[in-house]
Order: C-alpha cells, then structure tokens, then sequence
C-alpha cells in the first residue's frame, strides 16, 4: 500500500518572523507492506500580509546614566535598539550602542586589586613564590604585565629595597645569544645606566657560566641593589 497525502489543512496563524504556515501529512492512506513514502514537502510557509506584517524599524532608547569609573580611568553609558525593536524586516538603529570618556576630578582615582600595590598610579604585584625566569615571565604575561623593566618607576625599587632588601628578584633583562646583546623584554639593549642599582662589575657578561637572565639582590658590602645576571632555571622571585 503506498502512501498517499491527506488535503493541505488551512493556513495558521501569522508568526513573528512575519510568516504562516499549512500542513498535511502521508496518511491518505499510510503506507504499508513496502509501499513507498509520499514525495514532496508536509509543510507550505509564506509571509503573512495586511496590518500585522508591516515592517517596523528600530528606534533607540535613551541613553542610561555615566557608570562608575573603571581602572582605565573611564566610564561608559549605553543605549539599546528597543523603542521599538525591529520586526518584520525593519531596520536595526544605526550609530553605537556605547559611549566612553575619561573621567575627570576625583572619580580617577586608580584602584589596584587585592594583592597589589599602587605606585606612582601604577599597580604591582609581587610574587610570594619562587619560579625560574621563563616562568615568571609567563605568569606575569598572564597578569598582563611584566618582569620589571627600567621604564618602571623608581619609587617600585625604593619599595623592593625597604620590604624584600634580602631577597633576589629576576627582572626583565636577558641575554640575546643569536645578537650577543643583552636586552630588555621591550628589545632595548642594555645599558649600564639602569637607575634601580650598581651594575656588578661587568659580571652580566659572564656568558661561558650560561648566566643569560637577569636579578636585582641586595649587594651587603655598598649597602645597594646591584643587577647580575644568574641562570634562568634558577629559582628566584619576581
């Protein structure tokens, strides 16, 4: 017995994608024993017509109030395409959905995040546990930052040196071996003008010891910081 389709039934309501629908289904007479399927589509679709599928376009609504001030000393409003919404094929709203600007007088003020502290409107971390250099490097990357670095501020070192003097902190300098330079992580060359301390003798061109990264440690006998280079898979602060 092979299958045969029952009348298109009437055409349905008129739906929000602006379209409205007929059914009918291979039931006149079902098929049986290996008769074959009905051929053709169970369902017909076409737009609804008249008053209710009139485009209507979108409109903005008014723009909300300033927000607080965020710790890239902005602060941002917005507006949503909702007044009215698009249907039917209207248009969306043009122009952005956002506004930023800076923010002016006392809202500017830097907040840093627990475990930070602000210097000069900057904000450090400082690590309480040891890794080698490439790996401090990474989870500073994964802070968003860096190894510290001579645009640093010198007020971060005046904090180094009067909280963790006795303790060795990798920083940003390496020795480039394919150029035979050492450089910062900015690819500037070094120089031994680097304010935060004493350069130790010339001793960062210790290459044959496989020293290529660099530590600020306090140096006892000048009573100052002094910048060595060291192993990188030693395992110092940051």
């Amino acid at each position: 017995i092979h299958g045969g389709w029952t009348s298109w039934s009437s055409w349905g309501t008129c739906f929000s994608d602006c379209e409205h629908h007929r059914l009918r289904s291979c039931t006149n007479p079902t098929p049986q024993h290996g008769g074959t399927n009905c051929t053709g589509d169970d369902t017909l679709s076409k737009e609804c017509t008249g008053d209710l599928c009139k485009p209507i376009h979108g409109g903005w609504s008014s723009w909300s109030s300033w927000g607080m001030c965020s710790s890239d000393c902005q602060h941002h409003r917005s507006r949503s395409c909702n007044n009215p919404t698009p249907q039917h094929g209207g248009t969306n709203c043009t122009g952005d959905n956002t506004l930023s600007q800076g923010c002016t007088g006392g809202m500017c003020t830097r907040v840093c995040p627990d475990g930070y502290v602000e210097i000069e409107s900057q904000c450090f971390f400082m690590a309480n546990e040891r890794m080698n250099w490439d790996n401090a490097k990474k989870r500073c990357e994964g802070l968003s930052s860096q190894l510290a670095s001579p645009e640093f501020p010198m007020a971060l070192r005046d904090f180094v040196i009067n909280n963790f003097s006795k303790l060795s902190f990798w920083i940003g300098g390496r020795y480039n071996e394919n150029s035979d330079v050492w450089q910062w992580l900015s690819g500037a060359p070094f120089s031994t003008s680097f304010p935060w301390g004493i350069n130790d003798r010339g001793e960062q061109q210790d290459k044959g010891e496989h020293q290529h990264c660099m530590i600020l440690r306090y140096f006892p006998i000048q009573d100052e910081q002094e910048y060595v280079d060291n192993r990188c898979e030693k395992m110092n602060y940051f």
